[in-house]
């Protein structure tokens, strides 16, 4: 929820409660941060998104439901 409310104040209207779908979950398993789109179009937003939260890799997958969806991996320090 943290990270969701930080890509909204950083413009990102699609991580907001009413449109985004956000999920916790806890695993000790995932080390690496990623951000996987389904569509190829969405790869620009995909790059973007990693600048935004400045650590991870995108990856296209049709693994997903949502156009993107990001998996915030051990390596990822929230933002000041």
């Amino acid at each position: 929820t943290q990270v969701g409310d930080y890509l909204v104040t950083q413009g990102w209207t699609g991580a907001s409660l009413d449109l985004g779908t956000r999920a916790n979950a806890s695993s000790d398993k995932v080390e690496k941060t990623f951000v996987y789109y389904k569509d190829p179009a969405d790869e620009a937003a995909a790059r973007a998104l990693v600048q935004t939260l400045k650590v991870g890799e995108i990856r296209l997958t049709t693994d997903f439901n949502d156009r993107i969806t990001v998996v915030l991996g051990a390596d990822y320090k929230p933002q000041a």
